[in-house]
């Protein structure tokens, strides 16, 4: 028995095809990006990490240029070795190998989460664009 191919699903299959030989597929739509949990809606589940991770990266990006990455690693790890004031990231007056472990893992715990520039402005600290720009994700959806 012949199958018979529609002309759209021949012309949907050369374009895959013709996509996969050039390397150019269409790109997928792009999730929410307030969606941290990826259920396909903003719930309190993502209110919770988005909160939690806006809150820690002022603290991780440790020399201050909007963008985390080793950088802050370093400059922490220098002002660590050189027993600075500003090494003492738990607050309670010393700097101990506390202050390194709570360092690094809110660090690590900032580096593999979404982004929290939701404003769209390129920088990545808690500023209040974002914030505004995640309750508009939350009250109206994406």
């Amino acid at each position: 028995m012949k199958k018979i191919v529609s002309f759209s699903a021949r012309v949907v299959l050369l374009t895959l095809l013709a996509g996969l030989a050039f390397g150019s597929l269409p790109a997928a739509a792009d999730p929410c990006p307030a969606d941290y949990n990826g259920s396909g809606q903003v719930t309190p589940e993502d209110v919770n990490a988005f909160l939690r991770i806006w809150y820690l990266l002022p603290k991780v990006d440790f020399d201050q240029n909007g963008v985390i990455g080793a950088a802050d690693v370093t400059a922490f790890i220098f002002a660590y070795g050189s027993a600075l004031p500003s090494a003492d990231y738990n607050g309670d007056g010393v700097v101990t190998s506390a202050d390194y472990t709570a360092f690094i893992n809110d660090w690590s715990g900032v580096q593999g989460s979404p982004s929290t520039d939701l404003d769209g402005d390129g920088v990545v600290t808690g500023d209040t664009g974002d914030l505004f720009a995640f309750i508009d994700h939350y009250t109206h959806g994406c």
